[in-house]
């Protein structure tokens, strides 16, 4: 969590290939990919979306869009294909 928190997107790659999960939380109930979108770190965020991790407590997105980062919600939005299919 603290590779993610700090944006370092190489030592967080090297994590997810050691086998740690992309959706884990921390005792506070965030997952790397809300850390990073938090943050601003883009490219952590994008390596994250990349390895699938889930979007479901991405509510953590409105509170950067609404301080004018809106390049977050971009790289989010593009990374989405929509609902599941079934």
């Amino acid at each position: 969590m603290l590779a993610v928190a700090n944006g370092h997107a190489d030592a967080t790659r090297a994590l997810l290939a050691a086998g740690e999960p992309a959706d884990g939380a921390d005792a506070h109930g965030y997952t790397p990919l809300m850390l990073a979108a938090r943050a601003g770190h883009l490219a952590t965020l994008e390596l994250l979306l990349d390895e699938r991790a889930s979007t479901v407590r991405m509510a953590a997105l409105a509170r950067p869009w609404l301080h004018g980062q809106q390049q977050l919600l971009r790289v989010r939005l593009k990374a989405w294909d929509g609902p599941p299919h079934s």
